[in-house]
């Protein structure tokens, strides 16, 4: 019927053209693969730069609160220190400036909120009766210790 060198060549022929269509694809698929991962890494880098200008920014406006926050407080501390300066006189307690600026201070340390509900409402408690007499909830002076705390 037919030669067998023919069968044999035409089984070479096939062969040879079923690889190089392989190899094609994968060429092919390969460039492809390659181009996607081009694509995602660099909207992978774009995203990681949005993020950190992101968190960048949030850190500076941050600092600049803490900044602010920190000045004001010096500066009240420093405007109590002159006025304490200003009208020292051992004899005399707090004056109104003094007290309201020493009620910035404690405001500003505890973070600016409002005093607790029951709590002290100005920040500093008002002896009600000159030290060395016994009251409720003040400090003792005798000695036995500095402090009561009944």
């Amino acid at each position: 019927m037919l030669n067998p060198y023919l069968w044999l060549g035409f089984v070479i022929m096939l062969a040879l053209a079923g690889f190089s269509g392989y190899r094609q694809g994968v060429k092919v698929t390969k460039a492809d693969y390659e181009q996607a991962a081009q694509v995602a890494m660099t909207a992978m880098i774009d995203r990681h730069n949005e993020l950190a200008d992101a968190d960048r920014k949030a850190v500076i406006e941050a600092e600049k609160q803490r900044q602010a926050q920190r000045l004001k407080r010096m500066e009240a501390q420093h405007a109590l220190e002159l006025e304490a300066a200003r009208n020292h006189n051992p004899a005399c307690s707090w004056t109104a400036d003094e007290q309201r600026l020493l009620n910035d201070l404690v405001d500003g340390a505890n973070g600016g909120k409002a005093p607790a509900p029951g709590g002290v409402s100005d920040g500093m408690r008002q002896p009600s009766a000159p030290d060395g007499e016994k009251r409720p909830g003040g400090q003792g002076l005798g000695w036995f210790g500095r402090f009561k705390f009944w």
